[in-house]
Parts: C-alpha cells; sequence; structure tokens
C-alpha cells in the first residue's frame, strides 16, 4: 500500500486564500477582501487640502498622503498650543508611530485634552471637529466605544461635505450599524467623498464596484478607483490593484507589475502585501523566482503572525531556500502557524515530529497533531492517518481504522487513499471484503491516472476478481501502468508476449518490456530478460548479459536468478566456470527456499563439484528437496536409501521416495520402483507390476527402463520371452544413448547373435558405450585396437589407454590384460 505523504519539496505557489497550503495548485482563484475586514487596516481619513486654511489644513493633507514626517512637523506644534483638532491627529500619530515615535501613554494624554474641546469646536460648525469626535466616539479613542453617538457627529460634517465624515457615514449605512442597512445609500454617500480625492473613500468605492456590493458590479470601474486611491499611497487599494493585475481581473494580466503595487504596499507595512509579495518571489509564481527576497518579505508577515506567511517561511527553512535551512526554526515557524489553527502547518509539524526532523522524533505525538489537521479537512492528514493505523505506527495497529481514515480521504479525491481503500476493500483488510466496491475505488483512481490502480484492474481481469477473467483487457489495463513506468505491469505486458496471454505471441516485444522493468531494477525484470538473453529468444543469443542481468536480479535476493547464476559459473557460460562460486549460489537460492537449488546443493556433495565429496550432506540437500516436493530429488532419496550413501541402507524407504516421485511422472523413479519390484527388494517382488512400472518410463523415451525391458523380454521375466521385442527394446535404449544397451548391441553384432555379425557396427556401439564410461565396453574397444578389428587399425597404446580406463573400475579383465601386456 502507499505509504505516507511528506508535504516539503518547494514549489509554485498556491491558492493564497483558500487551504490546500504549498501543494494546493492551479490558478489562484479571485480573493474576496471583504469591507469589514479592511475597517481595522484603514487610515482614518483625514482633510484634503482645500476644507482648511493653514498649517492644520497642510498638516492633515500630508498626513493623507502618507508623508508622516511634514504631518509631525505641521501638527505637533499646533496640538502643543491647544488645538483639539491636532490634538487628536498627532494622538493617532503616536499611537501607531507615525512621524514621531510610538508612545501609547502620550497618544492617550492627547486623546483626553481633545476630548475636552471638540465638542464646542465642532458644535460651532468645524467640520473636522465634527468627524473627530464622531471617530474618538466610533474607535473608542478616550471616549466611551459607542456607535450611536458616533453617527450624529459623522451626520454634521457630512452635512458640510467632509469627505472622511462622508465615508465614515457611507460605511455606517453599508454595514447597518447603528442605522438601517443600505448598501446603495452608503456608496452614494462614499462617492461623495471619493470625488473629492479622498483615497480612503476611492479604496471602498473600488471595493463596492469590485465587488457588485452597493453599485453594480464593474472591474473597470472598480480598477479606476482603486488606481486613484492607489496612486495616493492607500495601502489597501494598493494591493486590492495588485490582486487584480496578478489574475487579470478587469485588467491584462500583469504579474509583475501586480508586484509592484504589492511592493509599495508592503513597504507601508500592509501584511496581506507583505504575504503575496513574498510568496510570488519565494516560487517564482509569474516573476522571476528570488526566493531569499521572497522569504525577507513573508518573514515581515510572519512577524504580524499571518499564519500562512508563517507556514511559507518554514517551509523555506526546512527546505533551506531563500534562508540557510534550519529545520528547528521550521518546526517553530510551523507551530507558530499550527497555534493559529492552520491546518497545513499542523500536518507539517506532525510530519516533523513523526520523522524526527528539527524536533526529537515522536511518533505518537506525529500521529495526534495528523490527527488535528485531518479534524480540520486536511486530505493528506487524513491519507497518512490512515497509513498509521495500517502500520502501527504511532498507534496501535488498527486497520478498520486505517480504512476509515482512507475512506474519508479517498471521498475528498486523494489518489493514494483511493487506491489504499480499494486494496483494503478487495483483502478484506479492516472490515468485510466487497470486491465491488473496490473496483469502483480502483476505477475512480485509475481514471485519474494512479499507476497502481490501473495495476490493479489489470490484475483483477487477469485473475478474474470482481469481473469476469479477461486476458485481454487485463493487457490493456497492464499497458497503461506500464506506460506509466510501474515495473511489475511492465514485467506483466513481457509475460503476455513470451506468453501469448491477451495478445499475440511476441517475443521481441516481450524483451522490450523485460528490459524496460529490469532497467528499473526490478528483479524479476532483469531474470527475466537475462532469460531470454540466455536463450535468445525475441533478442540475439549472449550468455555473458544474460549473467549480466542475472547478477542484478540475485543481488537483489531473486532465487531463480540465483540459480541460473549457479549453472552458468558451474558450466562456464557466459562467465568463467566455477564450481566454488556456483555454490556459493546454489546455496543462497537453495536457503530462500529453491528446491532446484537444493537438488544442486546435493548434486555437488554427490559428486564433489565446488565442495569435497560428502554423502551425508548430499543426502540432507536431497531430502529438503524431496519435501519440497521435488520428484528428481525424491527419487535421489529413494536411491541413497536403496544404495546406504549418506544415510542407513533402507530398502523400504527406498521405495516409499521412489513411489513420490514416479507419482509425478518422474521417469528415472518409474524405472527404480520398476526395478524394486522386479527384484522384490524394498517391497513384494511383483515382476508383472514392475515390467508396468518399467514399460510406462520406457514408452516415454527414458533409456534405462528401455534396457530394462529388453531384459526382461530376453528372460522372459514379468512378460512372456520374446526375443525379437528384447532386441527392439535394447536397440531404442541405446539409440538412446544407454551405455549397457550399447554394449549389448556391439556384442550381438560382433558375435553375430541376434544381429547379423558386423565387427564394423559392433566398435561403433562399444566406442558410444566406452565414451560414456562403461568399462566392460572399454575392455572389448581395447582389444578390437590390439587386434585392429572392426575397421580399426592396430595400435597397442590405443588399447591400453582403454584398457587402463576400465581397469580404474576395477574391471578384472582389463586389468589382467595390462598385467599380461607388461609381462611381454
Amino acid at each position: 500500500m502507499k505509504g505516507s505523504e511528506r508535504m516539503r519539496g518547494m514549489g509554485s505557489q498556491g491558492n493564497w486564500t483558500t487551504k490546500g497550503g504549498r501543494n494546493s495548485r492551479g490558478k489562484p482563484v479571485h480573493v474576496k477582501v471583504l469591507p469589514f475586514l479592511t475597517l481595522a487596516l484603514m487610515v482614518l481619513a483625514l482633510i484634503p487640502r482645500g476644507a482648511l486654511a493653514g498649517e492644520r489644513e497642510d498638516g492633515i493633507a500630508a498626513y493623507t498622503v502618507k508623508n508622516y514626517p511634514k504631518a509631525a512637523k505641521l501638527l505637533v506644534p499646533l496640538a502643543d498650543k491647544g488645538d483639539p483638532v491636532a490634538m487628536y491627529r498627532v494622538g493617532i500619530m503616536y499611537l501607531h508611530g507615525r512621524g514621531v515615535k510610538k508612545d501609547e501613554k502620550r497618544a492617550e494624554g492627547l486623546f483626553a485634552k481633545a476630548a475636552q474641546k471638540l465638542p464646542a469646536l465642532a458644535e460651532g460648525g468645524d467640520a473636522e471637529a465634527a468627524y473627530c469626535l464622531g471617530a474618538m466616539y466610533k474607535y473608542g479613542r478616550h471616549l466611551p466605544k459607542d456607535q450611536d453617538k458616533a453617527l450624529p457627529w459623522f451626520r454634521k460634517g457630512a452635512d458640510k461635505n467632509h469627505p472622511a465624515a462622508l465615508m465614515s457615514l457611507g460605511l455606517a449605512y453599508f454595514f447597518g450599524e447603528g442605522v438601517e442597512q443600505n448598501q446603495s445609500k452608503g456608496a452614494d454617500l462614499m462617492r461623495s467623498a471619493a470625488e473629492q480625492g479622498f483615497p480612503s473613500a476611492q479604496y471602498y468605492l473600488g471595493l463596492f464596484y469590485y465587488h457588485g456590493e452597493g453599485v453594480k458590479k464593474d472591474l473597470e470601474k472598480a480598477q479606476a478607483w482603486l488606481q486613484k486611491a492607489a496612486d495616493q499611497q492607500d495601502e489597501n487599494a494598493q494591493f486590492l490593484l495588485g490582486q487584480m493585475l496578478s489574475q487579470g481581473e478587469g485588467v491584462k494580466q500583469d504579474v509583475p507589475r501586480a508586484l509592484e503595487w504589492w511592493e509599495k504596499a508592503a513597504r507601508q507595512d500592509h501584511e496581506e502585501s507583505q504575504f503575496r509579495l513574498g510568496a510570488y518571489l519565494f516560487f517564482g509564481e509569474g516573476v522571476t523566482k528570488d526566493a531569499k527576497r521572497g522569504a525577507s518579505w513573508l518573514e515581515k508577515a510572519a512577524q504580524k503572525n499571518h499564519p500562512k506567511a508563517m507556514f511559507y517561511l518554514a517551509l523555506a527553512y526546512d527546505n533551506g531556500e531563500g534562508v540557510k535551512k534550519d529545520q528547528a526554526k521550521a518546526v517553530e515557524w510551523y507551530r507558530k502557524s499550527a497555534d493559529l489553527g492552520y491546518a497545513e502547518a499542523i500536518y507539517n509539524l506532525g510530519v516533523s515530529y513523526f520523522l524526527g526532523e528539527g524536533v526529537k522524533k515522536d511518533q505518537k505525538k506525529g500521529v495526534e497533531l495528523y490527527r488535528q489537521a485531518a479534524e480540520k479537512g486536511h486530505v493528506k492528514a487524513m491519507f497518512n492517518l490512515g497509513v498509521c493505523y495500517d502500520r502501527g505506527d504511532g498507534v496501535a495497529k488498527d486497520p478498520a481504522q486505517a480504512r476509515v481514515w482512507f475512506q474519508k480521504a479517498a471521498e475528498e479525491g486523494h489518489l493514494d487513499a483511493q487506491y489504499n481503500l480499494a486494496w483494503s476493500l478487495m483483502e478484506g483488510e479492516g472490515g468485510a471484503a466487497d470486491t465491488k466496491q473496490a473496483l469502483e475505488w480502483y476505477r475512480k483512481a485509475a481514471d485519474k491516472g494512479h499507476p497502481g490502480a490501473l495495476f490493479q484492474l489489470g490484475v483483477a481481469y487477469d485473475m478474474g476478481k470482481g469481473v469476469d477473467k479477461n486476458l485481454a483487457q487485463a493487457v490493456e489495463w497492464y499497458r497503461k501502468a506500464a506506460e506509466k513506468g510501474i515495473p511489475r505491469a511492465q514485467f506483466n505486458m513481457g509475460t503476455a508476449y513470451e506468453h501469448g496471454m491477451g495478445v499475440k505471441q511476441d517475443f521481441a516485444q516481450a524483451v522490450e518490456w523485460y528490459r524496460k522493468a529490469a532497467e528499473q531494477n526490478f528483479p524479476y525484470g532483469q531474470y527475466a530478460y537475462g532469460v531470454m538473453l540466455d536463450n535468445g529468444r525475441g533478442v540475439p543469443q549472449n550468455h555473458e548479459q544474460a549473467v549480466v542481468w542475472y547478477l542484478k536480479a540475485a543481488q537483489q535476493g531473486h532465487p531463480l536468478a540465483m540459480h541460473n547464476l549457479a549453472i552458468s559459473y558451474r558450466i562456464g557460460e557466459g562467465v568463467k566456470q566455477n564450481p566454488q562460486e556456483a555454490v556459493k549460489w546454489f546455496r543462497a537460492a537453495a536457503e530462500q527456499g529453491n528446491t532446484k537449488s537444493m537438488y544442486s546443493m546435493g548434486r555437488a556433495y554427490e559428486t564433489g563439484q565446488g565442495v569435497p565429496k560428502n554423502p551425508v550432506l548430499a543426502f540432507q540437500w536431497y531430502m529438503k528437496a524431496a519435501e519440497g516436493g521435488m520428484p528428481e530429488a525424491q527419487n535421489s532419496v529413494g536411491l541413497a536409501y536403496d544404495r546406504g550413501d549418506g544415510v542407513k541402507k533402507n530398502q523400504e524407504e527406498a521405495v516409499s521416495w521412489y513411489w513420490k516421485a514416479a507419482d509425478k511422472g518422474n521417469l528415472d523413479a518409474m524405472t527404480n520402483l520398476g526395478a524394486s519390484m522386479f527384484r522384490g527388494e524394498g517391497v513384494a517382488q511383483n515382476k508383472q507390476e514392475g515390467f508396468k512400472w518399467m514399460r510406462k518410463a520406457a514408452e516415454q523415451g527414458h533409456p534405462t527402463a528401455m534396457f530394462n525391458l529388453g531384459v526382461a523380454y530376453m528372460l522372459g521375466e514379468g512378460v512372456e520371452k520374446n526375443e525379437k521385442s528384447a532386441l527392439e527394446w535394447y536397440s531404442k535404449a541405446a539409440e538412446a544413448g544407454e551405455p549397457k544397451a550399447q554394449f549389448l548391441m556391439g556384442m550381438f553384432s560382433r558375435e553375430g547373435q541376434m544381429l547379423p555379425k558386423d565387427e564394423t557396427a559392433a566398435v561403433r556401439w562399444f566406442r558410444l558405450s566406452a565414451e560414456q564410461g562403461f568399462p566392460d565396453a572399454q575392455f572389448q574397444l581395447g582389444m578390437a585396437y590390439l587386434e585392429g578389428s572392426g575397421g580399426v587399425e592396430k595400435d597397442t597404446a590405443e588399447a591400453l589407454k582403454w584398457w587402463s580406463l576400465a581397469a580404474r573400475q576395477g574391471f578384472k579383465p582389463a586389468q589382467e590384460e595390462l598385467e599380461r601386456q607388461r609381462r611381454r
């Protein structure tokens, strides 16, 4: 099943205003900046130049266009002289540290003095004083916060066409604060203020047109009013204008220009602009990527507790992009963002704890954080939580809970979760099996191109799981998965083409798919590709390359590759012959349960190839293979008991093992079982039954069985005597390479017994038998060379050679002849 996801890589910026985090890709959606959210950010409106005369007017005008040093220079002296309007304005400057050093205590003192003097001034018809008094009530500056008391003063100012008062009254109607809500009237009042050049009102009017609230939606008009406000340094307008440019809303999309506006707002400490600017630069969204500069702006927004900025800054430290890699700092910022409830940060903090990156590893804590994020709808957290329950990582293993969380994530479109859910339904993990539902989820994931789901649909049609078995359909699904690089699917495509399953047999195509799987380091593909090279099927035969691929698969523990590699070393094909290396790989494969290699280990100890001869170890390996069901090994165990090789002689046990192998069609065992019955060794003598077993093997081409049938017919044992049938079976056995039969055929030919006398044919048969090591034939061939008979020239040296070979096997006539020759 698919494992946990770790969202760490740095990609393009996502949708800044929707949850989804760094990996939420796609075109960002339009951001709806709700007016009530921006009220707290608005700059208190000031009367523009032209409404009053003198230094107060100039100071307020300077403040309006964000020239705070000039505003302070002009207004502070007036405040010191007791001008209540100046006192209020300078109080605002001290409150926020604009043009003067921040001093909240001094600000409060100025507000207190202004509160005493403003009412009389406002009652006397000073529109600016009326506005300031309304603002003090609205925002609770020294005076009790009271919208109802603020409205009458805003009305007085508005009656005199004071732009800030008009704007404040317009907002009251727009939101229904203290008055019956009337967005249209609110927009009209806002327009009156905006047309006087008041930037905050221009921003709000642009905002109304942007959303179509209070006025008919008109992005062109929105852009025009926002531009006016932005040109007068209104940071909110600069932000929204940048938003429109970044998305191409009512204007031609221009991301670089959007970033220029965001930077203007960011330099005025506009939090969201700092975040947007930083994020676009960090991810290189529509502009040249500048991770270092981006991280710097993200940090400014993060310091203001912007949760998403904190999260992206954490990613920067996590990956060492734009800042020096510092996973401890990454965890610090993930935690701060998580504390504000940002799901992506909660999730990544969980990942950090789970993996022990930047914090002491604590999988239990990681799981708890995954749960918190999952409960906030974080899909990857849901998936990871499922994986944790599935594996028992950080929580008790619980397949049922795993299925629950996989289902939640799957329903949100998470492809790996859909795959894992399908798997659990198909296999009945964590609940009842439901093949139909499993296939539905596999199809959903497959429709989105999930490689594993494509493969599993192939398996379903291949095996007939939940659908009618259909190899052609299976191949089509395997092909889709294979084309996405799934090595097992590539291997299955190779198998399909090699054996013509669901497609027309095509060795060249089989080789191509096996090669693709092999090159992905898939051991089954490496083994299969090696076999095709070894056999020259669909590709020119190349034993050396076959060994290369066998070795790659063997090093990954593929037992069949180990076995084939061992054979290559044993016979020296594709590699220099090395019996010791062969035994090494046979042993490795045998220890993985490969019965063929167990059998080969038995052969090695029996013959002394690559290891010292050891009948006991030979028997032990044969027994392991025999117990694994291998008929050849079962026959060898029978022979060991029959002869007492490596084990105490026990002919009853021998027959028992012959029976097991014979029942599986092993011709050697059939022959040996027949011989045991014929002789009555280990079983009650029954020559007729023994004859039947030997005939069964003989008719399938077993040379020794053919010879034994010849003997039976010749002696009339187990069957009626018939020299013609005897000769027929001797002949078949000889042609099949049975050395004793070849020897007899030579004797018959030399003596003219049962066959016409033919010394040349006799020598030919003797040679074939002698070359297989049969001492009787070796002796007779030597005699032919001594006498120069049967078409060979007299050659005493050659005769001595063949007698020596027979003598080494203890053949007395050959030993005596050699002694006789030495005496001459």
